[in-house]
């Protein structure tokens, strides 16, 4: 409250604070909240620290211009995450022996999503049940992007590297950075002999530029190595490149990756690496 009052000095009768969860359920805490004064909501994460009430209202009065992305989908249902099937609730049942007395009764978690974890689940079987995706973020400004072409050379260890270069214009009225993001398709063969599953967009690369005014543009270049778009193949027993054609994505973020991506590059691979 004192932060807010320096900022905004009427803070306590035009703005009040009501706490949930993750999953928005209210918590045990709630301060009472008056319909007809909730103009919003805004979405931000646990544990801000000390100077986070001074930031999160900064923002919200358009002193500061946000910048941030999603690193997680959000959904209209927790229950539609495949983790929450898994999570929380199973123990350990194995009876107490010399090697189990640090175990035994305790919780744990069963990773059973695989390669299909997070926004990678979501943007392969079901986009429908995200309401704001992996890598979304908003701004008081609006931005255009134009790409170059893919470029491919090698790093400083002699492997395969690509880069692209993506020049980020403010065509707003206020000042902000923006994220570019980039996203690959990678080929896809169930009858392959490596028998490796893929998700259908991963984040390969991503930059943020500097703050750009109105009317002026920043160029980013986005790099990533042939080994950050392999897949691990449990038949070979190592990470594999399998031949195919290869998008490439400049995107805002993971679900326009596949159904309107800004940018669609292509690598065709002649043989597995």
């Amino acid at each position: 409250n004192n932060i807010g009052k320096e900022i905004l000095p009427d803070f306590e009768s035009r703005v009040e604070l009501r706490y949930v969860d993750e999953n928005g359920k209210p918590s045990p805490h709630v301060y009472p909240i008056r319909a007809e004064k909730l103009g919003g909501v805004f979405y931000t994460c646990n544990n801000p620290g000390d100077n986070g009430a001074e930031a999160l209202l900064n923002l919200m009065l358009g002193q500061e211009n946000p910048s941030g992305r999603l690193m997680d989908e959000i959904v209209y249902d927790y229950d539609d995450n495949p983790v929450s099937r898994c999570y929380g609730g199973l123990t350990f049942s194995r009876q107490s022996t010399t090697e189990d007395l640090y175990i035994y009764g305790h919780n744990y978690v069963a990773y059973k999503e695989g390669v299909y974890l997070g926004y990678k689940y979501f943007e392969t079987f079901c986009q429908e049940k995200v309401v704001y995706p992996f890598g979304f973020g908003l701004s008081y400004t609006e931005f255009s992007w134009e790409a170059g072409g893919l470029k491919t050379g090698t790093n400083e260890y002699g492997e395969l590297q690509f880069t692209v270069d993506v020049t980020v214009k403010n065509v707003g009225t206020a000042a902000g950075k923006d994220v570019v993001q980039l996203y690959v398709t990678a080929p896809y063969d169930p009858e392959s002999k490596y028998h490796v599953e893929k998700p259908l967009v991963s984040l390969a690369a991503f930059e943020k530029t500097a703050e750009i005014q109105p009317g002026q543009t920043d160029t980013v270049t986005l790099t990533w190595n042939a080994r950050d778009i392999a897949c691990y193949s449990d038949t070979a027993e190592c990470y594999v490149l399998e031949q195919g054609s290869y998008q490439f994505c400049v995107s805002t973020n993971a679900n326009t990756a596949h159904s309107a991506p800004a940018t669609v590059l292509r690598w065709d691979n002649s043989e597995d690496m």
